[in-house]
């Protein structure tokens, strides 16, 4: 199953808090937000210096390109402008400036239990002091902990942020009691450069959030997922919530899901502030990050200012007007209190009840943040991933990365070994994998990966190569975070960790994380065959000749696989070769691999006495074989094959051996680089052609068609076939396909040349693989064993010169 687990929702909801958000669209954010002239400092808000004047407003627009290209040019004077030493010395130090950082906004749960959502994401601002309280810095460079690619990193950011012409950020930013809060401006400011678009950012979900600023371990729970359990979901979070061991938050999706008197944003996140469980009945409190209330407040501010900056167009420069202006721009100071009447908001937050039935049809899903504390082990294993080789048709235009099927045998894959322990009944062992940010940003037009973690029990320490009954599959999601929980007894056990990627492969990067109780160990499995070699196909036209059951199958793509014999050294004796064939094809497409005792040449037909080695049933879009070979050596041919004729497709077959000197190597077509003929014809017993072999006496009366040789030589191939005989349990006639010299006489047939040898009943039919012919004229004739058999039959012809072929009546 495919989950696209990213909302696309804003990061200022994890801050659980009153933000407000004013967006730039398009190419606009991106221009404005890169431009270090459009950003205005944390202090000199502080002292209401940076504020456009009177002139600089005359020419706002409607259109946020435009105000942001005002606010650029407000600021860029400010942003620069040298204070007083004495002045910043007494600024710093002031309490004002340090409470300004200080936050208010937290949750609560039930028994006592304190989960403070916004004191964890503010002791990420360094510096701090002793008691941990982040002080403002002289040079006014801050550093911000989080938790990116595999480990906590302190990411540099300065004390600039963007605002509107009126002043305003336009940023996240928070209000509580004590007024406007800024430092989750600054929060963000760190999260969003570590993003390739910055602050032209699409979102993303709260969980992801929540992990890099704090490292709670994430996990997304879809409450549409068919797996969804209910009642075990709130014990679980419920008995967790009680002892404060998780942060939740939840998500809508991008359509309504059921109705509601209390109406909920698509696409939205909402913090989770408490879980109640009274007298049977069971609900979530949950709060809307961005207050409709304070945003109408906010709005009349900025209808306030917009009139403000009007006037100031007529008056040109009133020092009253520039006093109102600095008025309304005072309550972005960091210290701004309850007694501004312009930043008075309601005490209450605006808080949504939902009852748990009503939750699990309304949201999407329930984003979980654990703390990383309850486990006593952990270990780490960090990945990179190579983009997948393009697979390229014949023609040699390369193919899509998504049409062929990756085997998660090629992908990374690790050994988890979990130490038993004597009380470990119902202990849990939690995977966490995550994915690294990627350097550039990603296109709309892109085409999504979605990634996977699969776990599988007792597979030893051999690599998986096909998915297993016994295996825990992983959702396929484009969320950076995948999270699986595994449950572990008193024995010690040992997993196949796979990570598996479905989409346009490219380079990435992963850290996965175990966490448990017990011991653990974690290692990388190494490849079982060492050795490895590529070939690239595809099945086209002809080629695409389906299973053994049909006529057509002679033209599969076909290889030979030659493997020398292995010498004995000091006294050793000769070791079997061990390999691995592996077909990776498109997804819709089933097919199979065979291994026969071909001699290196090509195979009309299989037998099931021929066959060395299969891959088994067909399967959409991969095979995998496994063969020990004796320590002789010898050469075999290797078909690659679709279910069902005509199935075109590029692919990929690998081989793996546990010895270099194996190799595999292409063997021509039948017929390549030769002219080709088909003809077509029937036996009739109304038109007497249905003669059958010479023993009914009337041979020469079988359909006959004459081959005229103007070179002094001619090499020939042929095959007689019946194509409208499929299916294994067809009842075949035998076959034979001869050539004679050719008489004067109309129907007498002269000393025969060469033949297929005995009648045979092939489903591929009878073929000569050979025949040299120097210049004349020959009858080829076509015939069944018994007579008066009736059918359609077609005749390949190949030579290497041009010659002239015609049926002869």
């Amino acid at each position: 199953m495919i989950q696209a687990a990213t909302q696309w929702r804003p990061l200022a909801t994890l801050l659980c808090a009153r933000l407000t958000r004013r967006s730039c669209s398009g190419a606009d954010a991106r221009a404005s937000c890169l431009d270090a002239h459009q950003w205005a400092s944390l202090s000199s808000l502080a002292r209401r210096q940076c504020q456009p004047s009177a002139a600089e407003l005359v020419g706002r627009t409607a259109c946020s390109g435009c105000l942001i290209r005002q606010a650029a040019r407000a600021c860029a004077g400010d942003r620069h402008r040298r204070r007083c030493a004495a002045e910043a010395e007494g600024q710093r130090d002031s309490p004002r400036c340090r409470d300004g950082l200080q936050c208010r906004c937290c949750a609560r749960g039930r028994g006592g239990a304190r989960c403070t959502l916004g004191n964890i994401a503010y002791s990420a601002l360094f510096p701090q002091d002793a008691s941990g309280t982040p002080l403002t810095p002289e040079d006014g460079q801050h550093r911000v902990r989080m938790y990116i690619n595999g480990a906590a990193r302190g990411i540099s950011i300065d004390d600039a942020l963007p605002l509107y012409p009126t002043g305003l950020p336009m940023c996240a930013r928070a209000v509580s009691e004590r007024g406007l809060q800024l430092w989750p401006s600054l929060l963000e400011k760190a999260y969003l450069r570590l993003q390739a678009s910055g602050y032209d950012f699409r979102g993303s979900n709260s969980a992801a959030d929540l992990y890099a600023l704090s490292g709670w371990l994430p996990e997304h729970i879809g409450l549409s997922h068919a797996g969804f359990q209910r009642e075990k979901t709130w014990a679980r979070v419920w008995n967790a919530w009680q002892r404060g061991e998780v942060i939740i938050t939840a998500g809508t999706g991008k359509e309504s899901r059921g109705d509601g008197v209390q109406p909920l944003v698509r696409s939205h996140d909402y913090a989770v502030l408490e879980m109640k469980e009274e007298r049977g009945e069971r609900s979530l409190v949950l709060l809307n990050p961005w207050s409709r209330r304070g945003a109408a407040r906010r709005e009349e501010m900025d209808a306030a200012t917009s009139d403000t900056a009007d006037a100031a167009a007529s008056q040109n420069g009133d020092t009253s007007v520039q006093a109102d202006m600095q008025a309304s721009l005072a309550r972005l100071a960091l210290d701004s209190s309850f007694e501004e009447p312009a930043l008075e908001l309601e005490s209450e937050p605006e808080l949504i009840e939902l009852s748990w039935t009503e939750a699990c049809n309304r949201l999407d899903a329930l984003y979980l943040n654990w703390q990383p504390s309850l486990f006593s082990h952990s270990l780490a294993a960090h990945i990179r991933l190579r983009a997948a080789h393009s697979t390229r048709a014949e023609n040699g235009t390369p193919a899509s990365a998504n049409d062929v099927q990756r085997s998660v045998g090629q992908n990374p894959q690790y050994c988890l070994t979990v130490e038993g322990r004597e009380d470990g009944d119902h202990e849990e062992v939690w995977v966490h994998l995550a994915r690294h940010l990627d350097a550039q940003p990603k296109r709309d037009d892109e085409e999504t990966e979605y990634v996977a973690l699969h776990v599988y029990e007792n597979a030893g320490e051999r690599r998986v190569y096909e998915g297993r009954v016994d295996g825990k599959q992983g959702t396929y999601t484009d969320s950076a975070h995948h999270l699986l929980r595994l449950r572990a007894g008193r024995q010690k056990r040992n997993y196949t960790l796979v990570v598996s990627r479905h989409g346009p492969a490219c380079d990435a990067a992963f850290t996965l994380t175990a966490h448990g109780h017990a011991p653990l160990q974690l290692h990388e499995l190494p490849r079982a065959y060492p050795h490895e070699t590529r070939v690239e196909g595809a099945w086209r036209g002809r080629s695409a000749g389906g299973n053994s059951t049909h006529a057509t199958f002679v033209h599969n793509p076909q290889y030979r696989l030659v493997v020398p014999a292995s010498a004995a050294t000091s006294g050793a004796r000769s070791t079997a070769t061990s390999l691995l064939l592996l077909l990776e094809a498109p997804r819709d497409v089933a097919v199979c691999v065979l291994l026969v005792h071909g001699n290196g040449a090509r195979c009309a037909s299989v037998q099931a006495n021929e066959v060395l080695a299969s891959s088994g049933a067909f399967r959409y879009g991969l095979a995998v074989l496994e063969a020990t070979l004796p320590a002789h050596g010898g050469a075999y041919t290797v078909v690659v094959c679709t279910y069902a004729p005509a199935q075109q497709g590029a692919f990929v077959l690998t081989l793996q051996a546990s010895t270099p000197s194996a190799r595999i190597e292409t063997l021509p077509v039948e017929g390549a680089g030769m002219y080709s003929r088909v003809l077509r014809g029937a036996w009739r017993r109304s038109e007497d052609t249905a003669a059958g072999a010479p023993g009914h006496g009337s041979y020469g009366a079988n359909p006959r068609f004459r081959l005229t040789v103007s070179a002094p030589m001619a090499r020939f191939a042929l095959r007689l076939s019946l194509p409208e005989l499929e299916g294994a349990n067809a009842a075949r006639p035998a076959l034979n396909v001869a050539i004679f010299a050719s008489t004067s006489a109309n129907r007498a047939l002269g000393r025969e040349i060469i033949s297929s040898g005995p009648y045979a009943e092939g489903v591929c039919g009878v073929s000569i693989a050979e025949a040299r012919l120097e210049r004349g004229s020959y009858d080829v004739v076509c015939s069944t064993w018994e007579r008066d058999v009736e059918g359609t039959f077609v005749l390949d012809v190949y030579s290497d010169r041009a010659v002239d072929c015609k049926r002869v009546q």
